[in-house]
């Protein structure tokens, strides 16, 4: 089980899995129709569904930049379903980006500053084709735009102190931002991970690779559940685009209820592999707002 660890490790340190096993999938989108059709219920997506950036999967990424004083980066809506209410610089990943270069594009072309990633804080999810990856991080250069250099983009960016009286797009980022004021405050410590990237591999196939951890009674040691489909491997999950990740994530471990290590002892690290997600999971879920 030494490989087994080491994909571990690799995952917490938020680096690519490259494995002979990183393709194989336990529970597969032709699985999750097969079994819908069992029950005589047509599945809404075909089991050969890719992912394909703009066409059929959504991207999302969001930047918060909270400045020595306290105060979060801002911008004003040009569009003219919203214009002229506030969000955090945030946008749609275009094809041929990765997620970080989405990111600082979007604060370059919202705010015109220079936006250095330092972590993923949080992934959220509208079904299983809409995902916003929220980065924090700092400036680290550019000209903060002025109504002068307004644009489509957006009309001007501002360092807000106290952004609930402003005329927001959404309310939907404040939960966002409170998240990120704790993680700035208390960056270091517990209960926090350390800074983890999305790890730049190629995939396919929207997956969810899991981190199982119980604990034994008896001898007080960690036990990871280990898939043994092929050769030994974390258990991987595919995506279902037209369900949410959640309704997925409980029918793959109702599958494997009956396995040894029934325990699960879950914590809320993400880590992100290209369009792989392996994550150390709680079992509860909250959707966000569909909003881009």
């Amino acid at each position: 089980m030494d490989k087994i660890e080491s994909v571990i490790q690799d995952t917490l340190k938020g680096q690519a899995i490259n494995d002979d096993a990183a393709a194989i999938i336990d529970y597969s989108l032709a699985d999750q129709v097969e079994e819908l059709a069992a029950k005589g219920i047509e599945s809404a997506v075909l089991p050969d569904y890719k992912p394909v950036v703009k066409k059929s999967v959504t991207y999302i990424v969001a930047a918060v930049a909270i400045s020595e004083k306290g105060d979060v980066l801002m911008m004003q809506e040009a569009k003219s379903s919203c214009a002229g209410t506030w969000y955090l610089p945030a946008g749609r990943m275009e094809p041929g980006e990765n997620i970080i270069e989405a990111a600082k594009r979007e604060v370059m072309e919202e705010t015109g500053l220079d936006f250095d990633p330092s972590t993923l804080l949080m992934v959220e999810t509208a079904q299983g084709q809409w995902y916003r990856f929220v980065f924090i991080g700092t400036v680290v250069g550019g000209e903060l735009k002025t109504v002068s250099k307004a644009d489509s983009e957006s009309l001007q960016a501002a360092w807000v102190g106290d952004v609930e009286q402003l005329s927001l797009r959404c309310r939907d980022i404040l939960p966002v931002i409170e998240r990120a004021r704790l993680y700035h405050s208390t960056q270091g410590s517990q209960p926090w991970h350390p800074p983890v990237m999305p790890a730049l591999r190629p995939h396919s196939k929207l997956c969810l690779r899991l981190v199982t951890i119980i604990r034994k009674k008896a001898n007080n040691l960690l036990h990871v559940l280990v898939s043994e489909k092929g050769v030994a491997h974390l258990p991987t999950c595919e995506i279902n685009p037209s369900r949410s990740i959640h309704t997925a994530l409980k029918r793959f471990i109702q599958i494997h209820k009956d396995t040894k290590e029934r325990g699960r002892e879950q914590a809320g690290n993400c880590h992100l592999e290209g369009h792989n997600a392996c994550s150390l999971f709680q079992e509860e879920g909250r959707n966000r707002g569909n909003k881009d």
